[in-house]
């Protein structure tokens, strides 16, 4: 298959239709361009949303304002250049189809078809309309010699799909109908999930099996590398992981690259060359670009970008001069560097668990009321990215390579398997440390509530809590450097209850209470009333449980974090992680705008330092146009190393190495120093 990972890389996302006139777009130019810009891969439109194609074909029509095969042009010319030309396929969107077959099209609850992304009209898998597909892609890869195929839009709409189509599959399944008001939190509702993730995972793997029996290519989809789909049972069959990254938001950018660098796949991510999203016809600013390439590039990850010229009218053209010129940027600065990132992992020692089994139990309604799980996560990784230390984000699936981590950390997480409370207990007791956030295995898979709480918490619970909101007293000096010495508030985290410590486990903070939940009959002051009484309740539990220990937060501080921000609660998190992981095997002492990766190559360590200015565990509401320089990052790992080198950076930043530390002075963008072994 040649090389499954390129890291400059470009997609021409043509959704333009034919309702604006005569197409003004040369592909051998495009092309040109992309070269000219640093690309040595191009996923090129072929199949679009609106159900036309930019190829030869007897199943699609060719897009008439287009008016010749751009597929065959372009292959040419990039074949002369030398650049690998993936055929872009968009699977569920097609309003040419929909119009014809209205039968097939996806349906909500109500029974009206489904509108996507504004404009397009989403088609079912499990109708005849996925016959269609395989057919398309066939006849595509049949006549055509691309080197890949990159499907997109391979998945269910939210609160779909209750056509007679998925009706009839759904009862030869379960055995029982698909009621269109199904109702979350029962078994029905489970199983309407789970037929969903079957049926996508069916559709794109017959999608593999027709590509392969004609030609020996890469098969990648848009989401495989998803998040929020999280369906890696499913998408571990994609040759490689992709997703997207939108700035300015790097809070969820950064989570999207973490996930994926966990997967154990190469992954590359697509990013706009204009303002947030698709169709907004403006570019970013360069430093912009570049600071997404470099947080990408700093999980080992490749980069794809997400362009499309102006199709027609004044300003139609086959390139924008302003934007490939950015791009070309942004690769010149990869190209320094990337080939450290092939063949590497991470070697972060501490890693947050993205529960799929938490998520899942979630969508399918049970648990507490309003409980979301990302609320909970997100929090999570906006407290780790201003920590100073690097960390994975794993699932159950990583727990068993427990040795890899000395500290796990849970956020949030309501049900939990059988199987993974035994992995956790197994890693606490052969050493390692876990810290705890909020409610945890408190149910099982249907929705119950259990009475007992994980022995390795050291806690039980007493009862709920019957106030909304509380505070952290009492705080042990162990966990209260740089805290105010008065009573931290907690509020918007969830669930509250009354939990107390059990056998040798101690309290490091205790809960205070108002004097009551405030209400229109009695309050004090704004919101909430104050801090009243101490209560006998824990708020933080540190337990020794085996060889390892665990701290427990009852209440769910990120939650709470991702709600408010709160400093104290994350201070008295840092502080926390600092209790029972002192020695990570890397930290920074830098501004909170300043996050470190590090990985293991064949040479030794990339360790990768990138600058975003401003908070970078919180979403930007502008598009950075200048980076100022950080005038010192020191880096302290116990990493082993003979000599370390900027192998990347800008070019005022200075690398001063000592016995207890490495000091980068005036870090850019981004730095990268070698630690050879």
């Amino acid at each position: 298959m040649g090389n499954l990972i390129e890291y400059r890389c470009g997609l021409i996302d043509f959704q333009v239709g034919r309702k604006h006139g005569k197409l003004n777009f040369d592909p051998a130019v495009y092309i040109e361009q992309c070269a000219k810009s640093g690309m040595k891969r191009v996923m090129f439109t072929c199949k679009d949303a609106y159900g036309d194609a930019y190829y030869t074909s007897d199943l699609v029509e060719l897009n008439p304002m287009a008016g010749k095969d751009y597929l065959a042009i372009a292959l040419s010319r990039a074949r002369e250049l030398g650049l690998e030309l993936y055929a872009y396929f968009n699977v569920f969107l097609d309003d040419i189809y929909a119009d014809e077959h209205p039968e097939h099209r996806m349906t909500d609850k109500e029974g009206n078809p489904v509108i996507s992304y504004d404009y397009y009209k989403s088609l079912c898998p499990n109708s005849p309309y996925a016959d269609a597909v395989h057919e398309r892609i066939a006849e595509l890869l049949f006549n055509y010699e691309v080197d890949g195929l990159f499907l997109d839009i391979t998945y269910f709409r939210g609160g779909t799909c209750f056509c007679e189509h998925c009706k009839r599959e759904f009862h030869e399944m379960y055995g029982y109908g698909l009621k269109n008001d199904i109702v979350p939190g029962t078994r029905e509702y489970a199983d309407f999930n789970e037929f969903k993730r079957v049926a996508r995972a069916r559709i794109l793997t017959d999608i593999i099996r027709t590509a392969r029996e004609i030609k020996d290519i890469p098969v990648i989809w848009n989401g495989s590398g998803s998040i929020y789909l999280a369906e890696p049972e499913t998408d571990g069959f994609s040759d490689y992981l992709t997703t997207e990254f939108h700035a300015p938001d790097y809070l969820d950018g950064i989570t999207r690259a973490k996930w994926m660098q966990s997967r154990k796949q190469d992954f590359i991510m697509s990013t706009p060359s204009e303002l947030g999203s698709w169709g907004d016809w403006t570019m970013v600013p360069e430093i912009t670009l570049k600071s997404v390439v470099c947080s990408i590039a700093a999980h080992g990850g490749g980069v794809y970008y997400n362009h499309t010229p102006y199709p027609s009218g004044k300003f139609a053209q086959s390139y924008i001069p302003p934007i490939t010129e950015n791009i070309g940027k942004a690769f010149e600065y990869l190209e320094t560097f990337e080939e450290h990132l092939r063949h590497s992992r991470s070697r972060a020692d501490t890693a947050l668990l993205f529960s799929i089994e938490s998520k899942r139990f979630r969508e399918n309604g049970y648990g507490s009321s309003g409980f979301e799980y990302f609320r909970s996560f997100k929090g999570a990784v906006k407290m780790l990215l201003s920590s100073g230390v690097p960390f994975d984000i794993i699932d159950e699936s990583g727990l068993s390579e427990k040795q890899r981590y000395t500290t796990i950390i849970l956020a949030g997480t309501p049900y939990l398997s059988p199987e993974t409370l035994l992995l956790l207990d197994s890693f606490i007791a052969e050493g390692g440390n876990l810290l705890v956030v909020g409610e945890t295995a408190a149910y099982d898979e249907k929705g119950k509530k259990l009475r007992t709480m994980p022995e390795f918490l050291g806690a039980e619970k007493i009862k709920d809590s019957e106030i909304s909101v509380e505070y952290i007293a009492g705080i042990h000096d162990s966990i209260g450097k740089s805290v105010p010495q008065m009573p931290i508030l907690i509020k918007e985290s969830g669930l509250l209850s009354d939990i107390k410590t059990k056998g040798s486990a101690k309290v490091l903070a205790n809960k205070c209470v108002p004097p009551f939940e405030a209400s229109l009959e009695r309050h004090v002051y704004h919101q909430h009333a104050h801090p009243f009484a101490m209560t006998e309740y824990a708020e933080v539990i540190h337990n020794s449980y085996g060889l390892g220990q665990s701290i427990f937060f009852t209440a769910d501080i990120f939650r709470s974090y991702h709600e408010t921000a709160s400093p104290w609660l994350n201070m008295l998190f840092k502080n926390c992680l600092e209790l029972i992981n002192p020695e990570p095997v890397l930290r920074i002492e830098a501004p909170e705008c300043v996050y470190p990766t590090v990985i293991e190559n064949e040479k030794g360590y990339l360790i990768q330092l990138v600058n975003i200015n401003g908070p970078i565990n919180e979403p930007l509401k502008v598009f950075p146009r200048t980076m100022l320089p950080v005038p010192e990052v020191k880096i302290i790992t116990k990493l082993a190393y003979n000599n370390a080198t900027i192998v990347s950076g800008d070019g005022q930043t200075k690398l001063l190495d000592d016995s207890n530390a490495l000091n980068i002075k005036n870090a850019g963008v981004h730095t990268a120093v070698l630690l050879e072994r």
